[in-house]
């Protein structure tokens, strides 16, 4: 395999390294984010 593709999914897939959990956690962050912005994109204005 490809060795930039192997490092790409241990990032990915593998939690057990620094460079997954950091993945990982933004990840989450940007997902969080993309629901507060809908959740904030749909209320009406005052």
């Amino acid at each position: 395999m490809n060795p930039i593709r192997e490092k790409i999914k241990i990032i990915i897939f593998g939690t057990d390294t620094k460079a997954g959990r950091i993945f990982d956690i933004l990840l989450i962050i940007t997902i969080v984010l993309s629901i507060i912005t809908v959740m904030l994109d749909s209320v009406d204005d005052y």
